[in-house]
């Protein structure tokens, strides 16, 4: 899934385009413009994964998975 998520999502892609690959993130940081999606648990049962979208000017800045 991540991989097709880094292939899915660029840099300078409008959030609008975002929100209808991806549909609503599971939660919004306005502050710093920041969508969160949660993935799940990971393979191995321990961590949970999320991919993380910040914004800026409404369009995307960067991208990232990662555990917690």
């Amino acid at each position: 899934m991540v991989a097709a998520l880094e292939k899915s999502i660029a840099v300078g892609m409008p959030r609008a385009q975002v929100l209808g690959l991806l549909g609503e993130p599971d939660s919004i940081d306005a502050a710093s413009s920041t969508d969160v999606y949660e993935l799940g648990v990971a393979q191995y049962g321990v961590d949970e994964e999320f991919y993380q979208i910040h914004y800026q000017d409404g369009k995307v800045a960067s991208h990232r998975w990662g555990r917690r």
